[in-house]
């Protein structure tokens, strides 16, 4: 008798079909990955079209603060949920052409410093970061994440200074006059709630003016001059304060905004010592800038890492990741 075929349907439950579709579709782990490799990448690119768009003056210093806590939360997951090494060297190397991509305008010598800078100490921070889940036992996500965040700021700060050099050496102060503005802005709106009587808002003109009078207020001498006499004094008061500006080598009006006359201040006394001091001054004023920027980034750090901690727990919420158990077998030196 010829032996009766089975059937693969019933034998299995599913068809031939579909059994050779499940053997050749990828992992779900992969397309998980792949979607936090874009993330990241994708956070890279964000930041680096923000800073591009700061450095031109056509945006604020908010966007490039937030892309880079954006940027630096994916990076550090990204490197955790990486079981290979080098395809995480892969996603940095993209990071780094992502954040460098909107900068085209700036020559290749500074782009290449730029990459150069940002891939070694990105890719410091990811092996250490692997050091540190390696030499434990369970996961300890802050510890394991500390490290690399650091490395990242250093990384970003270096990578900033570095962009902006052509700035910096032409007089400029890596801060545009639209983000002075908003900066001063704020400053002088906290000090006008401490001095009511002095004028900050209007034009320097105004702004002299109210200084003469808040000064000749508080003389009693002058209080009892007419009028006329203590407008024409606070006058010359206020033409004292427009020549000093105009000494320091400003070009100033008195309908010129304050705002406007201390960006021109700053900017003419930069050019100044600039032009004084040479290149060793623009080496100076890029150190100095670094370890502002540095420290700064330094007490964000923390804040970062919550960030981050949030979006790890979040893709366990999701189900998306989960902790595993893994042996592990390690050689030791001991006494025979």
């Amino acid at each position: 008798m010829q032996p009766i075929p089975t059937n693969p349907e019933r034998t299995t439950g599913h068809s031939l079909v579909q059994q050779v579709s499940e053997k050749s579709s990828l992992p779900h782990a992969f397309y998980k990955t792949l979607a936090i490799d874009i993330l990241t990448v994708g956070a890279a690119f964000w930041m680096g079209n923000s800073f591009g768009a700061y450095l031109s003056g056509a945006g604020d210093l908010l966007m490039p603060v937030i892309s880079t806590i954006a940027f630096s939360a994916f990076s550090v997951v990204n490197t955790l949920l990486a079981t290979q090494k080098m395809r995480r060297v892969g996603v940095i190397a993209l990071e780094v052409i992502a954040i460098l991509f909107t900068l085209q305008t700036l020559s290749l010598q500074i782009l290449g410093i730029a990459a150069g800078v940002l891939f070694f100490f990105l890719l410091w921070g990811a092996l250490n970061t692997y050091a540190g889940t390696q030499n434990s036992l369970k996961l300890k996500f802050f510890y394991a994440t500390r490290s690399e965040l650091g490395k990242i700021m250093t990384a970003l700060s270096l990578g900033a200074i570095v962009l902006a050099f052509p700035q910096l050496n032409k007089n400029n102060l890596f801060l545009s006059e639209g983000s002075f503005e908003s900066f001063f802005g704020s400053i002088i709106s906290s000090v006008a709630n401490f001095y009511p009587q002095i004028d900050f808002k209007n034009n320097i003109g105004a702004f002299a003016k109210s200084i003469a009078d808040f000064q000749i207020s508080g003389n009693p001498a002058f209080a009892e001059l007419p009028q006329g006499s203590r407008d024409l004094i606070a006058q010359q008061a206020s033409d004292q304060i427009i020549g000093i500006l105009k000494n320091a080598g400003v070009t100033v009006s008195a309908q010129e905004s304050l705002t406007k006359a201390a960006y021109d201040l700053i900017v003419t006394t930069f050019g100044r010592w600039r032009n004084k001091f040479g290149d060793a001054f623009v080496g100076i004023w890029g150190v100095l800038l670094f370890f502002v920027i540095r420290s700064t980034a330094a007490l964000a750090v923390w804040a970062i890492n919550i960030v981050a901690f949030l979006i790890y727990q979040l893709l366990f919420a999701l189900n998306l990741i989960h902790i595993a158990g893994e042996p592990a077998t390690r050689e030791v030196a001991e006494y025979t």
